[in-house]
């Protein structure tokens, strides 16, 4: 790299931290794919690190107009060390999708909460279900957090009677699929 000084240094740190251990040249090339100008070297280096798709991109791109902190976007779409890559790739762009689609009215930290762990949209489906059914907010976020069901958490939450009330009905139905408990 020519005109070396101490930005050359930084630069080369973290191309080798960008390929470090890659087993493909997709880091390089989700690098090169990424159009924002406003992220920085750093920042498209920990969007790209580990990855073996465009789907940190893909991700990125589908949020970032809706979460406006940089860094949580990042962090919410980029590749884990320790990710079945292909799964990830995957669950990552369900992620967006469940973030895309839970209700505006959430706060951007509500959103990445819930969509964090998820392996499809439904979680921010159910949340739009939730809010849509009048379930008191402090429980939208268990209740919908890790399910595959857009309905069935807030359908059980609806219905459900007795001594079970609140975060324990809520956590009764977090699994539901249908008006029935999980």
């Amino acid at each position: 790299a020519k005109g070396g000084g101490a930005g050359g240094g930084i630069f080369v740190n973290l191309i080798i931290q960008l390929c470090h251990s890659a087993k493909f040249m997709m880091p390089a090339l989700c690098m090169k794919n990424i159009n924002d100008k406003r992220l920085n070297l750093t920042e498209r280096v920990l969007l790209c690190q580990n990855s073996d798709s465009d789907a940190p991109i893909e991700c990125y791109i589908s949020i970032s107009n809706i979460i406006k902190d940089r860094s949580k976007v990042i962090e919410f779409c980029r590749s884990k060390e320790d990710a079945n890559s292909l799964q990830h790739s995957i669950s990552s762009s369900k992620a967006a999708q469940c973030v895309v689609l839970a209700p505006s009215k959430l706060s951007d930290e509500e959103k990445l909460n819930a969509c964090s762990a998820a392996s499809s949209s439904a979680p921010g489906e159910c949340l739009q279900r939730a809010m849509a059914s009048n379930i008191p907010k402090k429980y939208h976020i268990q209740l919908c957090r890790q399910t595959n069901s857009s309905t069935g958490p807030a359908n059980c939450f609806s219905v459900t009677t007795g001594d079970i009330n609140g975060l324990k009905k809520a956590k009764l139905c977090a699994r539901a699929t249908s008006e029935a408990p999980a």
